[in-house]
């Protein structure tokens, strides 16, 4: 078949398959396939020819046919290139129709080629079918086992363990990734605080290698080998995110406080000081100490961007512009470089400074710069409909298509959006001026720029109308 030939199979399987009609979008797709059975013999399979059978096993899937798509993909698996999602579709396919222990056993080769995928986990177990929790852990730790340096089975067990067995299990984990210095995990094991028993089995740890630590330099008094000074360091610190996870913002500091007098050049307790403040509230004081750690290291941009973020909570928006400014393109304002980059984090944080400060038009202004992102970002799709249909990536393209169905329920649209509703609404309930010109108290809340501002131009309107009168 021709490259022109091909190209109308798909775009009209594709339309087909996007209007919900599957059976006709599997009878072109067929149909089309059958013009390729004639290609030579011993010709390695290609890519596009690999992504046209799992598209034709995904619509299969949609159209209810699991045993059907499972056959398919079994029946082709030698052109099938991409390995990864055709095991996931077997999988997923064999726990579906019901054959459990095959999607275990693809489950379990899926897990030894990524076994950092907790997914892949939870799947392997959920097809294992286990009577309790005791099974599951049982079946975990086989995991464990085939890949003993992999992290993801044991927060799985860490997440599924209690009591004494849970304490076992995460005292050893937290010395093995204190000692090595793990900067992400109070993050990582943020999840078990919600169950308080495990939040104070974890708080009583720390609290206990703290003082070994202290006194003897080692986690706990039976260890026989001492550990280095950035073993406490790591505690104080993770001490300090607990509780402040609490909001104990007394306790936090204390702790934190001491792990910037051990280490001062550090940058993490700087940072984790900045969020104690932040959640007790004092955004000043937040500020002062995410600059205190940007200065420490004004080549990283993650915390020049998280300092100019807390800038514009605390208000400070010139301030922000200038911190931003340095990783921003040189001779251009700062402001009109994030904007052209569709830098929305600043953009509705601007907004948010905005509003709080009653500069209704600015905080319009960023809201409907966003608004004017979104739309760009679905006018830009339309250069991959081409280059979908030339390289094949079909499944790719349908989930693009789909993602622009839902795309204006992203966090930064909802955050202008939320924004421009609310200030739309408190100008309806309080316009800045009336029809004759004169305000109804909405000017109270004006800053005095604002106000002199505000004044000059009714000025200028009733010299405007004046003259027009005299005409």
């Amino acid at each position: 078949a021709s490259s022109k030939d091909e190209n109308e199979a798909v775009v009209s399987t594709q339309s087909t398959g996007i209007l919900d009609d599957n059976e006709d979008a599997l009878n072109v797709l067929q149909t089309f396939r059958k013009t390729q059975e004639g290609k030579p013999q011993g010709k390695p399979a290609d890519y596009e020819f690999s992504e046209l059978l799992l598209y034709e096993a995904s619509i299969m899937v949609e159209a209810g046919q699991h045993r059907e798509a499972l056959e398919h993909i079994y029946r082709n698996r030698e052109n099938i290139v991409d390995i990864q999602s055709l095991l996931e579709m077997a999988g997923e396919l064999h726990y579906k129709i019901g054959d459990y222990e095959d999607s275990a056993d693809v489950y379990e080769k899926l897990f030894l080629r990524n076994p950092e995928n907790l997914e892949y986990i939870e799947k392997f177990i959920r097809a294992s079918q286990p009577l309790n929790d005791e099974e599951s852990l049982s079946l975990c730790q086989r995991l464990q086992e085939m890949k003993p340096r992999s992290e993801a089975p044991l927060n799985f067990a860490l997440k599924h363990s209690t009591g004494d067995r849970f304490r076992s299990l995460v005292d050893g984990h937290l010395q093995k990734q204190l000692r090595k210095g793990v900067p992400p995990l109070f993050n990582i094991l943020k999840h078990l605080f919600q169950d308080r028993n495990k939040y104070e089995i974890i708080r009583d740890l720390l609290l206990g290698y703290y003082k070994c630590l202290e006194d003897s330099k080692k986690f706990t008094p039976d260890n026989e080998t001492t550990e280095l000074p950035t073993s406490y360091l790591h505690v104080m610190i993770f001490l300090a995110q607990l509780y402040d996870y609490r909001r104990d913002t007394k306790q936090a500091l204390f702790y934190i406080d001491r792990a910037i007098q051990h280490t001062p050049t550090y940058i993490d307790p700087y940072m984790v000081k900045s969020k104690i403040y932040k959640h007790a509230g004092n955004m000043k004081e937040a500020v002062f100490w995410i600059d205190e750690a940007r200065t420490l290291d004004l080549a990283d941009r993650y915390l020049n961007s998280k300092c100019a973020k807390y800038m514009l909570r605390a208000g400070m928006l010139d301030k922000a512009e200038e911190t931003c400014a340095f990783f921003t393109r040189e001779g251009q304002p700062a402001v009109e470089n994030l904007n052209e980059m569709q830098c929305m984090w600043f953009l509705t944080e601007s907004a948010r400074t905005y509003y709080s400060s009653k500069n209704w038009s600015k905080a319009l202004q960023k809201c409907h710069e966003v608004e004017k992102h979104f739309v760009d970002i679905v006018e830009d799709q339309f250069d991959f409909h081409p280059y979908s249909m030339r390289k094949m990536t079909l499944r790719a393209y349908i989930g693009l298509l789909r993602l622009e169905d839902s795309i204006r329920g992203h966090v930064f649209y909802n955050k202008a959006a939320e924004l421009a509703i609310r200030t739309y609404l408190h100008l309806y309930d309080k316009p800045l001026t009336d029809v004759n010109g004169h305000g109804n108290g909405e000017t109270d809340e004006l800053s005095e720029k604002e106000k002199k501002k505000l004044a000059s131009k009714k000025k200028r309107a009733a010299k405007k109308k004046q003259g027009q009168d005299t005409t």
